[in-house]
């Protein structure tokens, strides 16, 4: 009765076009809910316009006018099922958000062909020391399962994944975005920050938790590892610990991750410069970074906008949790459209990767049956 009337809250939400974000933190069973009943979303046009801000932010790959990085202010924040399942909606009205509508076409699919046309010169590219690595993405377009609303799906999701930042974020004018992504970004504990690097990946199966990493994995990994140590040596952070590499399992594909812990003190202050340097990272960009990301905004067929962006707490009651924005979809009326991809590397078989990000989407496909 409890998730039934948990999920007619995020639909009611949904139906009256309310901006909001709805979570479950990383093994956490009580969600948080935050609300935006007055006012425009607030929309930044860099990283730096959110140093005092207070919210939930929601941040694309690349900002552009119809991707913006936008926070909700929580006029409401609630926490926990019976909290959120007592809130009255009836009272609520959508703000002044925008007049403008939101793209409700979905986004070119690559068949398995085109994958190979587009990977295959890329892994010679990087072969003859163009890149040392690129993220490579595709979409999904599959049909929402009939009778089953955002909010039920939502928790089905929680039921299969629960070592993972689980999230919907409402944004009239902007869309409606569903995931489970466990790659942390960057959270303040106390006096510190930690983030992690997360790269190569392995389908679980039936491994009994024996993986056999190759080189190619391992180097992906160790590709991301290095830039977020560069981006911490360039605010002059020398005092950070690591831990790792070591199996990290999410769902059903596993990765290498290494946790990175560094003091505040020389961060916090230029809290969105330093997310400047550290977003996209190489896990989801590419090595060089700039120069990976210009080919991925060339070169692939579709707009990636929120995926491989950010989302999460940004100073919001005194804390800051922010996570990568993988293992996602947009909701577009009566589709799913789901973002899946890799990294490319000299070592990479086109084959091997197309199944890799197959392996990625089974998790969301699964609530999708």
């Amino acid at each position: 009765m409890a998730d039934n009337t948990l999920a007619e809250k995020i639909d009611a939400l949904i139906a009256k076009k309310i901006p909001f974000a709805f979570y479950y933190s990383p093994g956490e069973e009580d969600p948080t809910l935050v609300i935006q009943t007055e006012g425009p979303l607030f929309r930044a046009e860099s990283y730096e316009d959110l140093n005092g801000i207070e919210g939930f932010v929601f941040a694309p790959f690349d900002i552009r006018p119809h991707t913006p990085l936008v926070v909700i202010r929580p006029d409401r924040l609630l926490k926990g099922i019976s909290v959120i399942t007592a809130c009255n909606t009836d009272d609520m009205s959508s703000p002044e958000f925008s007049t403008k509508e939101e793209k409700r076409f979905p986004p070119p699919e690559m068949s398995k062909t085109e994958y190979r046309q587009l990977a295959a010169p890329l892994i010679r590219m990087i072969q003859d020391g163009e890149f040392e690595k690129v993220v490579l993405s595709r979409t999904l377009c599959v049909d929402m399962p009939e009778g089953r609303s955002c909010g039920e799906m939502l928790l089905k999701l929680k039921e299969k994944v629960n070592d993972a930042f689980i999230c919907l974020v409402h944004l009239p004018g902007i869309g409606t975005w569903m995931g489970a992504t466990p790659e942390l970004l960057l959270r303040k504990r106390n006096d510190r920050f930690h983030t992690v690097s997360l790269a190569g990946t392995l389908p679980v199966g039936d491994s009994n938790g024996v993986f056999n990493w190759t080189a190619k994995e391992i180097r992906e990994q160790e590709i991301v590892t290095e830039f977020i140590e560069t981006q911490l040596k360039t605010f002059g952070i020398d005092g950070y610990e690591k831990s790792g590499p070591f199996t990290s399992f999410a769902a059903n594909v596993a990765h290498l991750k290494t946790e990175i812990g560094f003091p505040c003190e020389k961060v916090e202050t230029e809290l969105g410069r330093f997310i400047s340097t550290l977003h996209p990272t190489s896990a989801v960009c590419g090595n060089s970074r700039e120069k990976a990301r210009g080919y991925i905004l060339a070169k692939e067929r579709h707009d990636r906008e929120y995926y491989c962006g950010f989302l999460g707490e940004w100073n919001l009651a005194g804390r800051l949790n922010l996570y990568v924005n993988i293992r996602c979809m947009k909701i577009l009326g009566n589709k799913a459209c789901l973002y899946v991809g890799g990294g490319i590397t000299a070592d990479s078989i086109v084959d091997s990767e197309w199944d890799e990000t197959n392996h990625k989407a089974k998790t969301l496909l699964s609530i999708l049956m």
